[in-house]
């Protein structure tokens, strides 16, 4: 009778088994949600408004389609981790691995209604081990560029943490799209054609060529045949395939044949790292940012005192103010002085002392308001960006390319995620493993490497944020692009000071990063400017009222006004949701009508 009893068991749970195999909901052919048109350019639709729903949404920075991936997972019992994570799985696949790679790096802020906490993680690059000389980085020896990737490690941990579907769920668009083939997009074949030249194998070549063996055409069928089979093993195996199994070899023998030090210890002793937020109130809101090592959290921080401390909040809007504008500008320039603004500068340490006589300059003191109060009381003299500025250096360039997620799920949890390739169009290194894009980062942040010790994860200046009201998200925030914190900033301040709705912040005008990151012929120089006064911000030429700029100008902030198609080089790209617990909404939008998708129910 037991034995019955046990095959019947085993029974049971082979058939559970095979019923959890079944993800049809995840196959695009089966999307009602989705237009088969809109494949043809993943990157459109964007929102010409704020989006609002009752139950779900799903917002990313860069792709319709993907959200729609997001949306499927919601619609059929996943929860907002795991619709965030096949969002940025499909956004990967969509965008052909060029400004972002399942070989990059992924953060994730995520709050748990079940328990009300709010937890981080960081998914990071980690540095080689064997890279003892990173300042001779180059493209001398490709191998050298590449770093120790985050990004699959951070999906399984977070889905392991808090996932309620099968890991192999998540894959299946991702999948579908790489195997099946999208039409190539535009943008796709721009890139191409300034990064192709940087391909220096025959097999990576291939990856974009026609059975013809001729350059892959816009709107030709783009297949990643490999990539796809790379991404079931994944699906199957789990993490471990990248970072201990059959890809992980043949990662770290390519990467050692051209150049590089990398090995598998440096994958194998890889993980992620979760925390709590840090977090700062402002305004009667409290802000939850990302923990160290990054240190886009502590900029976000330090600004939102440093606003406090200077009675911002009574201000008049920012766009319509001189002295308002003057305030939030200075604000935001302290973390670039600081060394932990997007792209890695350096300041006199004996400089910093004299300019801030009362600060401390670790990490943790800059997120505290005694710190934030010393600032405030000389950030607004003349003079006091002028000789913070005499002895700084610009030590650092900035590889770029990002996307964001934000979900909430009708049962109150939160996930938002930014995941990168850190690098400019599959990178220069022109290294593809088993189909997936290696990025060539280290060369963009070797000043960084040489302040931590060889293995350790390198901070970066991303910002996810989650804003509690209540005790409750009320508002989920993320960016991508050069002005990150710039653009972040703005829209916070737009909402949790002028209570727009997330479009509106969006609209109104952006500030984007200091003069020093612009090459020098863009920008018109004055006779009589003081060349090192370098932290003047630009802003989209037409904008803001010229009786703003020339007032902020005047109390001795330049402002810098970029023509509006090389603007977009200099400014952030924002996504955000508003959570509204009395009218019961989720109120969505993307950074502009051109990028992104905001998707629910």
């Amino acid at each position: 009778m037991k034995k019955i009893y046990l095959l019947l068991l085993a029974l049971v749970f082979l058939q559970c088994s095979e019923e959890k195999k079944d993800y049809s909901f995840m196959n695009p052919e089966e999307w009602e949600e989705l237009d088969q048109k809109k494949i043809e350019i993943p990157f459109g639709h964007g929102s010409k408004e704020s989006i609002k729903y009752n139950s779900g949404i799903v917002v990313d920075a860069v792709s319709t389609v993907a959200s729609t991936a997001g949306l499927q997972v919601l619609m059929n019992g996943g929860n907002a981790m795991d619709a965030a994570l096949s969002t940025a799985l499909t956004s990967i696949s969509l965008q052909g691995g060029a400004a972002v790679s399942y070989a990059g790096f992924i953060n994730v802020m995520y709050y748990d209604n079940e328990t009300g906490k709010t937890h981080t993680m960081n998914g990071g690059f980690n540095t080689v081990k064997a890279e003892t000389d990173p300042l001779t980085i180059d493209y001398d020896k490709p191998g050298r560029t590449v770093l120790v990737p985050g990004f699959m490690k951070g999906v399984e941990s977070a889905h392991e943490k808090f996932g309620s579907i099968p890991f192999e769920a998540l894959f299946v668009p991702a999948i579908y799209f790489s195997e099946n083939g999208i039409p190539f997009p535009v943008h796709l074949k721009e890139i191409l054609e300034e990064t192709k030249g940087n391909f220096s194998s025959e097999d990576t070549k291939k990856l974009f060529k026609s059975e013809n063996g001729e350059w892959i055409k816009q709107g030709e069928l783009f297949k990643q045949t490999q990539l796809a089979e790379t991404l079931k093993n994944i699906a199957e195996q789990g993490a471990d395939y990248m970072y201990k199994g059959n890809w992980a070899k043949n990662f770290v023998k390519l990467v050692r044949d051209k150049g590089g030090q990398i090995t598998l210890e440096d994958l194998s002793n890889y993980d992620v790292l979760w925390s709590a937020p840090l977090t700062t109130d402002y305004n009667g809101y409290k802000v939850n940012v990302m923990a160290m090592p990054n240190t886009g959290g502590i900029n976000t921080i330090e600004a939102l005192n440093i606003l406090s401390n200077l009675d911002f909040n009574s201000s008049q809007p920012y766009y319509e103010s001189a002295e308002s504008f003057f305030k939030l500008t200075r604000a935001s320039n302290v973390a670039h002085l600081m060394g932990t603004g997007i792209n890695y500068i350096s300041t006199d340490s004996i400089q910093k002392q004299m300019t801030f006589p009362n600060m401390g300059f670790n990490h943790s003191s800059r997120i505290t308001q005694t710190n934030a109060k010393a600032i405030s009381d000389v950030i607004l003299s003349k003079e006091w960006e002028e000789n913070m500025t005499r002895n700084i250096e610009n030590k650092g360039t900035h590889g770029g390319h990002s996307d964001a997620v934000i979900v909430v799920d009708d049962n109150g949890n939160v996930a938002t995620l930014l995941f990168t390739i850190n690098t400019y169009g599959w990178g220069r290194n022109g290294i593809f493993v088993d189909g997936i894009s290696i990025p060539d980062a280290a060369v963009y942040q070797k000043h960084h490497l040489v302040n931590i010790k060889p293995g350790e994860r390198i901070p970066e200046a991303t910002t996810p944020i989650i804003v509690m009201q209540n005790g409750k998200p009320f508002l989920v925030s993320n960016a991508i692009a050069n002005g990150v914190h710039e653009v972040t900033l703005k829209n916070l301040i737009g909402i949790l000071n002028y209570e727009l709705n997330p479009f509106e912040a969006v609209s109104k005008p952006d500030f984007g990063v200091p003069k020093y990151m612009l090459d020098i012929e863009e920008i018109e120089v004055k006779e009589n400017e003081k060349q090192y006064a370098v932290f003047g911000n630009t802003v989209r030429e037409g904008s803001f009222e010229t009786t703003v700029l020339d007032s902020i100008n005047e109390l001795g902030q330049p402002i810098y006004q970029i023509k509006r198609n090389n603007y977009g080089n200099y400014s952030g790209l924002w996504i955000g949701v508003k959570i509204d617990p009395i009218e019961k909404t989720l109120e969505g939008t993307t950074p502009n009508p051109i990028f992104g998708g905001v998707k629910g129910y």
